[in-house]
């Protein structure tokens, strides 16, 4: 007798991947061609890292241990907590189809920045 199994549940579509998309952040502009990339998930963690990321003098900024949930449609990312030193962040966003839409709220240094980012698997 032969049994398979898969070990990713969820949707069809990988959430593994390097997005390329857009990066509207509150008082610093608009940024075309932004990338987030994401590894994972793997027990229901990702990794998910902002390419040149504006307010970290575009160096990477990476979120470890982001949550990730799915179900037949989409996943749902979240993540609260520390990124760098004194940038503390609050995450949440989904993904569908290859399109991926975060929201985040960065507190560094006593001021809070709005982010939206909707980009494209690539």
């Amino acid at each position: 007798m032969l049994i398979l199994s898969a070990c990713e549940k969820g949707p069809a579509v990988k959430l593994a991947g390097t997005y390329t998309g857009t990066m509207d952040i509150s008082g610093f502009g608009i940024y075309e061609n932004s990338e987030v990339v994401i590894t994972g998930p793997a027990l229901s963690r990702a990794v998910i890292t902002f390419k040149k990321f504006p307010l970290a003098s575009d160096s990477d900024v990476t979120i470890y241990a982001a949550r990730v949930e799915s179900d037949p449609e989409k996943y749902t990312i979240s993540y609260t907590g520390s990124v760098i030193p004194g940038m503390e962040c609050n995450l949440t966003g989904n993904a569908q189809g290859g399109n991926l839409s975060l929201d985040v709220i960065i507190e560094a240094g006593g001021t809070s920045f709005s982010i939206n980012y909707t980009g494209r698997r690539n």
